[in-house]
């Protein structure tokens, strides 16, 4: 038996590693953020995943991805997400916004 940790804890994951369950839209001060749960498929870990892109700018993409509990994940709403994210000890940032690199980020996200 492995005891190595679960990919999950490294994001990001391939696309195949992880179910997602659309949440829905955060259409708060038009910021039309894609909010969903992801599922790891080999430990369960929930994950809160926020994406937004303004097709207007350049390089605007981004998206964060938080571990979250069972508790919270059955109570996430659209608007609820940044919330929640800037309330995590950390949570994963990706995207062109930021150069196309990968880092951990605390605090309020930048969504917008």
């Amino acid at each position: 038996m492995s005891s190595a940790p679960c990919p999950c804890l490294t994001p990001p994951l391939a696309h195949d590693a992880y179910s997602e369950q659309p949440v829905g839209i955060d259409e708060t001060a038009g910021r039309f953020g894609e909010v969903s749960i992801c599922r790891c498929k080999h430990c369960a870990q929930p994950w809160l995943r926020y994406f937004v892109e303004y097709e207007g700018f350049t390089a605007s993409g981004r998206y964060f991805l938080g571990a979250i509990s069972e508790q919270i994940a059955a109570t996430v709403t659209p608007e609820s997400a940044p919330e929640i994210l800037a309330s995590l000890p950390s949570y994963w940032r990706f995207g062109s916004y930021f150069g196309s690199r990968q880092g951990l980020s605390s605090g309020p996200p930048e969504v917008g």
